[in-house]
């Protein structure tokens, strides 16, 4: 069985206005020291209840910002999880770092573990952009960070950038690509803002404030970053997510393939065929249960046919191997969402721009017609042995 380990760190000097995932503001040694302690112990807990499938392929260090943890918790986290895990075989191993933590003595440092990819926020190289979501970091620091990162022995490494904000130009972006290029990353990720419940941004929108600029702004942003990095040998492999041959990210591949992957930390999630959990958003009760012996508390989704069969079309749609397909099935789609879709190595994919533009609604057609001829085929047929979400 192909499965994952993904490890959230809540923690966060300041959070981003955008962000929704699961965060604490504070840089508290002791709390960071109590939480990998914590951390140890559900390791031990998940450990011979996943062991059975085999080695893990990949493992992701996520946040939240793991890069905040002192180089001795890092290095207490990842031995232990050797000492539970059979990690010879992982293909990738990836740490999100924030700019101000990226030095070439970090990166050795995280080599040395067994890092072999790393992930950073960058976002915007515009100050006045850079402030408007909230990140800390400099044009200055992010230069420095990215010449290590270009001059390093990684395997592999990758950026993030943003658009789509109040105010921001396309002109805005192309600088912000080509300043992003001028490092000849392996990896890009662009992601276009959007307003999450819960966040900070949401509030401020709620008030009636501008955040995103306007549709057909962000339409002509989608499109330059597509044609800006298929130009620089950086393709396409996922709506948001740019790659040189050689470097998709093997864990993000996982989610989309909808593929197993052990969630680790307080607001990680866990996926298991048709069963996924997800520890509770809360370090506090995070650290008390496993303190206590227990495990973390959860949240348990069991979920039916087509909710695995939605999982699936949504996000096989979205790669460039696309999504497969029954064969009888193959023709009807092409058929009626011609335009939306094309054929794919794997069966059919969003088609540029105008089907990834509407991916959502081609999304739920294709589910309804799948429904329609095949109401009994099994998208989610499970192998190897069987795991309940609680220990």
């Amino acid at each position: 069985m192909t499965w994952g380990i993904y490890v959230h760190v809540p923690f966060c000097a300041r959070a981003c206005p955008y962000c929704a995932h699961y965060r604490v503001e504070s840089e508290s040694a002791d709390l960071q020291r109590r939480f990998v302690e914590a951390l140890l112990r559900e390791i031990q807990i998940e450990a011979p209840r996943w062991r059975p499938f085999g080695p893990p392929r990949t493992v992701f260090f996520g946040g939240g910002t793991p890069s905040l943890l002192a180089d001795t918790l890092i290095s207490r986290l990842v031995q232990g999880l050797k000492r539970m895990f059979d990690l010879s075989g992982v293909e990738e191993f990836t740490m999100e770092m924030n700019p101000e933590h990226v030095t070439p003595e970090r990166i050795a440092f995280l080599q040395t573990l067994g890092v072999n990819r790393i992930s950073v926020g960058v976002q915007s190289f515009q100050p006045e952009f850079l402030r408007f979501l909230g990140r800390t970091h400099t044009p200055e620091i992010l230069d420095r960070a990215l010449t290590a990162l270009a001059t390093s022995s990684l395997k592999s490494w990758s950026l993030d950038l943003m658009f789509g904000m109040a105010g921001q130009r396309p002109e805005d972006f192309a600088g912000d690509l080509r300043r992003a290029l001028h490092y000849r990353p392996p990896h890009l990720s662009t992601y276009e803002l959007t307003v999450e419940p819960g966040t900070p941004f949401h509030i401020r929108a709620k008030r009636g404030e501008r955040l995103l600029a306007d549709e057909p702004t962000r339409r002509v942003m989608y499109i330059l970053k597509e044609e800006t990095l298929a130009r620089e040998g950086l393709l396409r492999y996922e709506i948001s997510n740019h790659a040189r041959p050689g470097h998709p990210s093997r864990h993000n591949l996982l989610y989309w393939r909808r593929q197993n992957v052990l969630g680790l930390g307080p607001g990680a999630t866990s996926l298991r065929g048709r069963t996924r959990w997800t520890n509770r958003h809360n370090l506090i009760r995070y650290l008390e249960h496993l303190e206590a012996g227990a495990p973390p508390p959860r949240s348990v989704e069991r979920l039916s046919r087509r909710e695995v069969l939605l999982e699936r079309v949504f996000l096989g749609l979205r790669l460039a191997e696309g999504l497969a397909l029954p064969r009888d099935l193959r023709p009807r789609v092409l058929e009626e969402l011609g335009g939306l879709v094309e054929e794919s190595p794997k069966g059919i994919r969003l088609s540029f721009p105008e089907g990834v533009l509407r991916a959502e609604g081609v999304a739920l057609r294709v589910v309804e017609l799948w429904e329609q001829q095949h109401e009994r085929v099994d998208p989610c047929p499970i192998s190897g042995p069987s795991l309940s979400p609680h220990p």
